[in-house]
């Protein structure tokens, strides 16, 4: 299957992919034709970033079953070369990225989950960000080999995964209709964003909050969230989309027929 209209609106923090010692990303979006895509594994000089458009040729992963989970043709065997297939068709415009992402919001995460599921928007009513730090901090299997070795260093070589980190970023919120028992929830934020901030100015992490504008008054704040492949009732947050409200003209509208949140099998 080639996918022609993929808007890129996710990247998560890397994991080390043991089968081939490299560091990969998950990346998630939107497409019209398709409803809810996320691709794994891809490699960190992948052209697939935020708000990116792509023309990319995707197959089943068959060690993900759930059905938004793709992964690229040849990831496998042609894993050097798969950048290479994957076609930057544009940038999804700006004035237009807000309503996207409001035609696709969901009540609550338990809608998505009730609904089967993996990948979904949340417009919160309540938001707050922290930090907890990691019990145990992973040194890369692959870092370690590299520092044993006297060899070359790979590019990217100094990319670190998200459990070499000593803190971990959490998003405690209240969906716009939540039907949590405990009227919130409670998850992880695995955004690359998130994790280079933590990177790059590790004596300043709560400058990361700020940053996301999540309690700033003057922009709206949407969670793009997604469950774990081993785990489907516990989800996790890919990104955190920001919009300034001043700057967008939001119809409040919604369409007869609603946007397409996920391809339906055939039966």
């Amino acid at each position: 299957m080639i996918i022609e209209d993929l808007t890129i609106l996710g990247r998560a923090a890397p994991d080390l992919m043991k089968s081939k010692m490299v560091k990969t990303f998950c990346v998630a979006g939107y497409s019209p034709s398709r409803g809810f895509i996320r691709v794994y594994p891809t490699s960190i000089d992948c052209p697939m970033k935020f708000w990116n458009v792509v023309r990319v040729p995707l197959e089943r992963n068959l060690q993900d079953s759930r059905f938004e989970s793709w992964k690229i043709q040849g990831s496998k065997s042609e894993w050097d070369n798969l950048d290479s297939k994957i076609e930057e068709i544009g940038t999804y415009p700006k004035k237009e990225r807000r309503q996207l992402v409001f035609n696709l919001v969901d009540g609550c995460r338990n809608d998505i989950n009730d609904a089967h599921r993996s990948l979904g928007i949340i417009k919160p009513t309540k938001i707050k960000g922290y930090f907890q730090e990691r019990e145990k901090i992973s040194e890369s299997e692959q870092k370690t080999l590299l520092d044993f070795l006297d060899i070359p260093k790979p590019k990217n070589h100094w990319i670190k995964t998200k459990a070499e980190y000593q803190f971990i970023p959490y998003i405690k919120y209240t969906c716009s209709d939540c039907k949590s028992k405990q009227g919130y929830h409670n998850q992880q934020l695995l955004s690359i964003e998130a994790y280079e901030w933590m990177r790059k100015h590790p004596d300043n992490l709560d400058q990361l909050w700020e940053n996301f504008r999540i309690n700033d008054k003057d922009y709206d704040a949407y969670l793009f969230i997604g469950n774990q492949a081993r785990r489907r009732n516990a989800f996790m947050v890919i990104s955190i989309l920001r919009f300034k409200k001043s700057n967008y003209s939001l119809s409040r509208t919604r369409p007869l027929i609603p946007w397409k949140k996920v391809e339906k099998p055939k039966s």
